[in-house]
């Protein structure tokens, strides 16, 4: 199969096909950021009830603090990373920021999660 182009394969003689390479700290720096970026922009546009709701705040934390941890902690204790193609750590950010807005929105625009309905109960549960 194809091989991917970074990573520990960053080497491979197609990897020159994808642009220039930036260092591995800061291309997961870039691509990582717009998830969390993306999802607190989110809560600016978003609904005063799913805002207010406990459930819903609870789901955006999660994600933020992942988030959070993965774009700014993560790559400051990543040791020998290799250098990414800049090509791939734009692919990445696109799907960054897309990930960042489809929770984002979830959780402060599109529905109110409660603690009354089991769906959502379980939903929320199956985050910890």
């Amino acid at each position: 199969g194809m091989q991917a182009v970074y990573g520990r394969y960053a080497s491979d003689p197609m990897a020159k096909w994808f642009g220039p390479t930036i260092p591995a700290t800061a291309a997961w720096v870039f691509q990582e950021s717009w998830s969390f970026t993306v999802a607190i922009a989110m809560v600016w546009f978003g609904d005063s009830a799913c805002l207010a709701s406990f459930a819903n705040r609870a789901l955006g934390a999660m994600f933020l603090v992942h988030y959070s941890y993965r774009s700014f902690i993560y790559p400051l204790r990543m040791r020998g990373g290799k250098p990414m193609p800049l090509f791939i750590n734009l692919l990445a950010s696109a799907f960054c920021m897309f990930n960042g807005y489809l929770q984002g929105r979830l959780w402060t625009r599109m529905r109110v999660f409660s603690l009354e309905s089991t769906a959502d109960v379980v939903y929320l549960g199956s985050g910890f």
